[in-house]
């Protein structure tokens, strides 16, 4: 089951406007209901197209956050590997593969390609495994290490051909630093009683989650240095980011993608796991017997960046008044745009007649 997302493009007092039609189905958290921890992993292993591993890492530790009469133990290093392998993968994928079909061109390596593909296939294989038969993460880590070191190597005319097709949107519009945010910041004690207070309150909250009422956004440039120095961002910027962030990993340097979890009360927990798309929430609330889920919800960095009114809307309605009439140009870049606020969600572009 893959996310998706709608861009419809309407007439807005005769300009084009735009509206996001986020298609996220409920289906999975209804289905996690009732089920047990080991159960919901393999329904969440099953149907999701994006980040299973780390979706069902951040389901084991609210539950376990909710299981515990004690505040949430250490996390246990291997997870964190796991989910670092997943957002580099994934993050190599949509370099290397996705963008091709929107950035003309871009040509790669086939035997990356085919690389990547034996390196999910291992780490999809050892996430469903027991914990006494995954001696082989660390390996897997250190040879997503190296097939990262070899991209940047052998796809320097790539990353220029990306850097070029997006710097086209610098002069687009800006986005400030406050609407970025992270699990860093999501874990300080004034936003993280608002954001689980919601949860518990609101059930429409993990399809538009705001904090403090105004909207925000996850990923790569939210976790980087850059957010708490410069006071506005660009398209390119977040890109950029990525591509920093990726390289970073490369280089050996520890990992952004980390996993917290918080006990919110009694048969309650929240967890937080960074992913290549950015922040994932799970929330989830036991039954008296604090051995099936009685309620999940789950705030996914789709859900961050495509709301009504966000800066990643505010952009496109920009870039379609510049772009009245509808061509392959135009719906391309509306989809590079769209990317890179959130690479990996499958995107489509619906117009008017009357801009058709």
């Amino acid at each position: 089951m893959q996310d998706a997302v709608t861009i419809r493009i309407q007439s807005d007092n005769g300009e084009p406007a735009v509206e996001l039609i986020n298609a996220r189905s409920l289906a999975i958290t209804d289905m996690l209901k009732g089920q047990t921890l080991d159960r919901a992993s393999l329904i969440l292993r099953t149907l999701l197209g994006l980040c299973p591993v780390a979706q069902t890492v951040a389901l084991q530790y609210a539950y376990e956050a909710a299981r515990t009469d004690t505040v949430p133990g250490t996390v246990n290093v291997h997870d964190e590997r796991l989910v670092t392998i997943e957002a580099v993968l994934e993050t190599l994928r949509v370099f290397t593969q996705d963008l091709s079909g929107l950035i003309p061109a871009t040509k790669t390596n086939p035997a990356i390609l085919k690389t990547l593909g034996q390196l999910r296939t291992q780490l999809i294989n050892l996430a469903a495994q027991p914990w006494s038969a995954r001696d082989s993460i660390s390996t897997l880590l250190d040879e997503t290490r190296m097939l990262t070191i070899l991209w940047f190597t052998q796809h320097k005319a790539l990353i220029n051909t990306i850097k070029n097709a997006y710097s086209r949107f610098t002069a687009l519009g800006t986005f400030p630093a406050q609407s970025l945010v992270s699990a860093k910041t999501l874990l300080e004690e004034h936003l993280l009683a608002g954001v689980v207070k919601e949860l518990q309150n609101n059930a429409s909250f993990a399809l538009c989650p705001r904090i403090n009422g105004q909207h925000r956004f996850t990923g790569a440039l939210a976790r980087s240095s850059l957010s708490h120095i410069k006071d506005n961002f660009t398209v390119p910027d977040l890109v950029t980011a990525r591509l920093a962030e990726l390289q970073a990993i490369g280089a050996g340097h520890a990992s952004p993608f980390t996993i917290h979890s918080v006990k919110v009360a009694q048969g309650k927990g929240l967890s937080l796991v960074e992913t290549a798309r950015g922040t994932l929430i799970y929330f989830v609330q036991l039954d008296d017997a604090h051995e099936r889920l009685a309620q999940v919800r789950i705030i996914a960095p789709t859900e961050w960046a495509f709301q009504k009114d966000s800066p990643l809307v505010m952009l496109l309605t920009h870039y379609c008044r510049q772009h009245e009439q509808m061509t392959q140009r135009t719906e391309k870049g509306l989809l590079l745009i769209a990317s890179a606020f959130d690479a990996c969600t499958r995107v489509n572009v619906a117009w008017e007649k009357k801009h058709a």
